[in-house]
């Protein structure tokens, strides 16, 4: 059964039951706020502190009250509530049983009480979704991403053929233009996906043309491309990027590949350049585009960038195509994801304290490395992952199975989750348009959204 529907099922139960006994009918429902905590006002509280004001030998020399005492003082004092309740109370709030409760024991209880109600209401809070609006798109073939640029405080989407389009907050579009590369025909080349790099305003994008272009984003009317990272072995298909918020300088761009390699540049002066420019001939102007080789970063010709790569997806001896890729500065650790059963999740964890500058290398069996990346974790499931989402908060990560699942529910396989932090709530998109929302601490679907997604091909 999936777990939308077990709130149907509970609600059309308890209305049988209600139906056969007239006990039950007659029952008086339970209040949310049944809790004497929750029914407590601000007068009451107010008139609960100035009456522990007094002197005694409590915390701050005053008033400190037993339980018996407690119950009778609650009795005179609010016009709510039992003595059983006030018992019940002070139980709660002498929990290293001391026998006595003062102001200071029964605020700091008062205020936990207040802290959990209030995540508890955030948790179970459901989207009240507008109707659904159909923006006018250039994009001739599917999006392959849509992210959210601090700098400009404006939306960029990129499609398969490699046209960009920008959009405001107020989703008006407000330019369109399309990218590409010299080094093959357009109608031979894709644009695999692509990621903003915040702290320096650029985006880089990833090619089929086994090239990664990261272009200059300073400029509303120009979308000029500054660096291209050419030579690579395999064509990249993900790409995450991180910059150190202590140091901007400090910078990751990570990128997965079809060979099943998680690959990784480590920037040590991200914000005065990505890579060093050779002066140009006397005479000549400089190129507006520097093409790096790989092979250039990993013999050392770039100070400020250095490279590494491992190999994470593999099945049968084959390099499987990894899906996503993040680096977790919190974990300290690399994550990818394969659509294959064996090692479907991917986690490269490296040495601690580990400098961005330094050249890493991953060996395999879990043998120390000397510097960088020490060892890597596999995760198998059933028919592979298509995308995972990383929470750092929870220290959780979602996984989009092939197989249906994230949390028992869906009906067809998951391609993205995505987390709502502040709600501690998870969002799930399947291949039959279906979107879920759960709750991430009960494990439970709070909201199933189905036919108001346009047409399109399967699973975009």
């Amino acid at each position: 059964m999936s777990a939308a529907s077990s709130p149907t099922r509970s609600t059309q139960d308890a209305a049988l039951s209600s139906s056969k006994s007239p006990e039950l009918k007659e029952r008086k429902p339970i209040s949310l706020d049944s809790k004497l905590e929750n029914r407590l006002t601000m007068k009451d509280l107010e008139r609960l502190r100035s009456s522990f004001m007094v002197e005694g030998d409590g915390y701050d020399n005053k008033l400190s009250l037993t339980k018996e005492q407690f119950c009778e003082a609650l009795s005179l004092l609010l016009k709510k509530g039992t003595k059983e309740e006030y018992a019940e109370l002070f139980d709660k709030i002498d929990v290293t049983r001391e026998g006595t409760v003062d102001w200071d024991r029964l605020a700091s209880h008062m205020l936990l009480e207040f802290y959990e109600k209030d995540d508890r209401v955030k948790s179970t809070q459901v989207p009240q979704w507008k109707d659904i609006k159909t923006l006018p798109s250039p994009h001739k073939e599917v999006v392959q991403r849509v992210a959210y640029l601090k700098n400009t405080n404006r939306y960029i989407a990129i499609s398969k053929e490699g046209c960009v389009s920008m959009w405001g907050t107020d989703l008006k579009p407000q330019r369109s233009l399309k990218t590409g590369t010299d080094t093959c025909k357009t109608r031979d080349l894709w644009v695999t996906h692509f990621v903003p790099l915040q702290n320096v305003n650029k985006i880089a994008l990833a090619f089929t043309s086994k090239e990664i272009a990261i272009y200059d984003l300073s400029s509303k009317l120009e979308f000029n491309c500054q660096y291209k990272v050419q030579g690579l072995n395999f064509t990249p298909l993900c790409l995450d990027y991180w910059s150190n918020p202590d140091n901007a300088n400090e910078a990751i761009l990570v990128w997965g590949d079809v060979g099943g390699f998680v690959n990784i540049l480590f920037f040590n002066s991200a914000n005065i350049a990505l890579f060093e420019r050779p002066p140009a001939p006397a005479g000549e102007k400089q190129e507006p585009c520097l093409n790096v080789q790989l092979k250039d970063i990993i013999s050392g010709k770039y100070k400020n960038a250095t490279y590494t790569k491992y190999e994470a997806h593999v099945e049968k001896g084959k390099g499987e195509w990894v899906r996503a890729v993040k680096y977790s500065h919190y974990l300290e650790c690399f994550i990818s994801c394969a659509t294959t059963t064996t090692n479907a999740v991917v986690i490269g964890w490296m040495e601690k304290h580990t400098s961005v500058n330094q050249n890493v290398k991953l060996l395999k069996g879990g043998q120390p490395a000397k510097k960088g990346i020490q060892r890597k974790f596999e995760f198998n499931v059933s028919q592979g992952v298509n995308a995972f989402g990383y929470n750092e908060n929870l220290n959780l990560i979602a996984t989009a199975g092939v197989n249906n699942h994230v949390l028992r529910g869906h009906m067809a396989s998951v391609v993205q989750v995505q987390f709502i932090s502040a709600r501690a709530q998870l969002i799930s998109f399947s291949k039959d348009k279906v979107l879920r929302i759960w709750d991430v601490q009960l494990q439970v679907c709070i909201q199933r959204l189905a036919g108001m997604f346009p047409k399109g091909a399967e699973g975009n």
